[in-house]
C-alpha cells in the first residue's frame, strides 16, 4: 500500500503537482488544481474536510495571491498549494475526490 502512494506522487495529473520534496523525501509541497465540479465548491476551509497534517499555504484565483484562513472560500479553478507528510497526501486527495477521473 506504502508503494502505491509513493508511484502515486510520483505521477503528475492535471489535478495534483509536487512543486518541492521537503524533509528527506518525507514531505512535500504540492499544487492542487481543483477542478469544475470540486465537491466543495463554494464551501469556507472551516467546513471542508483536511485530513492528516495537510496546511493550505496559499490559494491563486486568476491573478489573486490569497493566504487561506478558516472563512476562505474555495472555487473551481483554484490553485491551491498544501504541504503535506508524503503519506497522507492520499488522505486529502480521497477526502477531496481528487483522484478519481
Amino acid at each position: 500500500d506504502n508503494l502505491s502512494h509513493i508511484l502515486e506522487r510520483e505521477i503528475e495529473t492535471d489535478t495534483i503537482r509536487q512543486l518541492l520534496s521537503l524533509g528527506g523525501g518525507t514531505a512535500s509541497l504540492n499544487e492542487i488544481l481543483l477542478p469544475e465540479n470540486f465537491k466543495f465548491a463554494g464551501k469556507a476551509i472551516m467546513d471542508v474536510p483536511i485530513p492528516g497534517d495537510a496546511i493550505l499555504v496559499s490559494i491563486t484565483r486568476d491573478t489573486e495571491f490569497i493566504i487561506p484562513h478558516g472563512n476562505t472560500v474555495l472555487l473551481p479553478w483554484d490553485r491551491i498549494l498544501v504541504l503535506t507528510q508524503d503519506d497522507t497526501l492520499h488522505l486529502l486527495t480521497d477526502a477531496w475526490e481528487l483522484n478519481s477521473k
